[in-house]
């Protein structure tokens, strides 16, 4: 195979690689989110001390400033500057900017853009009226803030470090245990298949107390074996048969064909599992020694996708010459009927799409009330918001295209409205009227399915009796108007 010289990459490693990475870049914003919070927090905490103690020391500095007693305003911006909020005072004109007073720190910097400045007007009364006498300055900078906050900073850095760790182990120890070693278990298993004696094969069996994706693998697999022994008993029953008949040699002819047939795919399907395990094995030991490098990991995904699609082609074509596997349809939702926040729900669809849009250039803007809660078929909505963003995705920007989707929800009566709308390239008059039909795609060449847009229709009419609308003209975007009839006691 064409892939032989590939380096292997583990799929855990990737998907461990993926959820780390997010896991990772969600902690580090929010921590430093945290940082900043927890900074102009305390940042305003010490501009009010600074008031206050403006306000404390106003009366005496307005009685020395007024009686010219130097030494005593000197006494006072002494006393000042032992606190350690305070690092400068000034005394000055506030019509000539002349300074009358000042004491500083020495550490202070007056051109440092991080001042923390508290100014108050002193003004001296006698016999009712003001007379304005100059006007106190009280300095502080960044230095304070973080020296308030730095033992702060210190617990939400360790805190997150320990809970990294703790997370990073149990996902180590739960991708090893759910999917590494039952992989390679059925591959070894797989491996050892003679299709020479299939009939002597024991059944794929994997070792684990749940019915999962691996399990369904096994259990296909070995309906396929069975299928194909059953097969080959037939043909081998029906060339004994023949043999007796003038046409035997043109019959064995026949059933060595279609033996060969069915060997054929088999087999390549059985080298790619093969080669799969050798890529996994080989990434594995990468990993261990940490000399893997981003190119061998994705040099390993390009291995694993072709020979996922290499399996999956001869697989089927086995499938289809036995004719022991028909066509799966498309599971159908649930409908389970639960009570979801509107806004919270369609993040978490977002969410789960970040791979896919984080691929693009689109940002997406959600607009709904946060109270907005409702009892209703919650797979229905994810399944219409999923297909409705895919669709943009894939009909409605050209690559690395920038573009805005925009969600609305709001509840109007005893109705809740969703209004989807993109600025992508928008449909003609001639596909909007094909819009909803089964199977209508312009991107057939490109794996376009064209049930997209017809599963959306299905699920809002029928599966929540509402109406959906479309707007949209070329080069204009589209905007879908989805309204939902809400039962009493399905809204709050």
């Amino acid at each position: 195979m064409s892939n032989q010289n590939k380096k292997f990459i583990s799929i855990s490693k990737q998907l461990l690689k993926v959820v780390f990475t997010f896991y990772f870049s969600i902690t580090i914003v929010i921590t430093i989110i945290h940082f900043a919070i927890e900074y102009y927090h305390t940042q305003d905490s010490i501009k009010s001390e600074l008031q206050k103690i403006s306000l404390t020391f106003k009366p005496s500095l307005v009685q020395s400033v007024w009686n010219f007693d130097d030494n005593q305003v000197e006494s006072i911006m002494n006393g000042v500057l032992k606190l350690p909020t305070v690092l400068g005072v000034d005394i000055y004109d506030k019509k000539t900017k002349e300074i009358l007073f000042s004491k500083y720190d020495k550490n202070l910097d007056l051109k440092d853009p991080s001042l923390l400045i508290v100014n108050e007007d002193l003004k001296y009364i006698k016999n009712n009226k003001s007379q304005y006498i100059g006007t106190v300055r009280y300095y502080s900078n960044a230095n304070v803030v973080f020296d308030r906050v730095k033992v702060g900073f210190f617990i939400i850095f360790i805190n997150s470090l320990i809970k990294s760790l703790i997370l990073t182990v149990l996902f180590i120890w739960a991708f090893k245990k759910y999917l590494t070693i039952p992989l390679e278990d059925i591959t070894n298993k797989i491996k050892n298949i003679q299709l020479d004696k299939i009939s002597q094969h024991k059944q794929i069996v994997i070792n684990s107390n749940t019915n999962n994706e691996l399990t369904y693998l096994s259990s296909a697999f070995n309906k396929m074996l069975k299928n194909l022994n059953e097969q080959l008993k037939k043909l081998k029953e029906a060339q004994e048969h023949l043999v007796q008949s003038e046409n035997m040699v043109a019959l064995g002819n026949m059933v060595a064909g279609v033996a060969h047939e069915i060997n054929t795919p088999i087999g390549m399907a059985l080298t790619g599992i093969t080669h799969l395990k050798d890529e996994t094995n080989q990434i594995e030991q990468l990993y261990r020694s940490e000399n893997m490098s981003e190119e061998d990991f994705e040099k390993y995904l390009e291995t694993n996708n072709e020979i996922n699609r290499s399996i999956q082609i001869n697989l089927q074509k086995s499938a289809d010459l036995i004719k022991s596997f028909k066509m799966v349809a498309v599971d159908q939702s649930s409908g389970a009927i639960r009570t979801i926040n509107t806004k919270e729900y369609i993040n978490d669809i977002l969410l789960s799409l970040h791979n896919k849009l984080k691929q693009t250039k689109i940002k997406v803007h959600l607009t709904s009330p946060d109270d907005l809660n409702i009892t209703i078929n919650a797979g229905a909505i994810s399944q219409i918001i999923t297909n409705l963003i895919m669709n943009t995705i894939i009909h409605g920007f050209k690559p690395d295209e920038e573009g805005d989707i925009f969600i609305t929800i709001q509840k109007i009566d005893n109705t809740l409205e969703l209004i989807y709308k993109d600025t992508g390239i928008g449909i003609s008059k001639e596909v909007k009227a094909r819009l909803f039909d089964p199977f209508f795609t312009t991107k057939r060449s490109q794996g376009g399915s064209g049930l997209g847009t017809s599963i959306i229709y299905n699920l809002v009419t029928t599966g929540l009796q509402g109406t959906i609308k479309v707007t949209s003209e070329l080069h204009k975007g589209m905007q879908y108007d989805i309204i939902i009839p809400l039962k009493k006691g399905e809204q709050k």
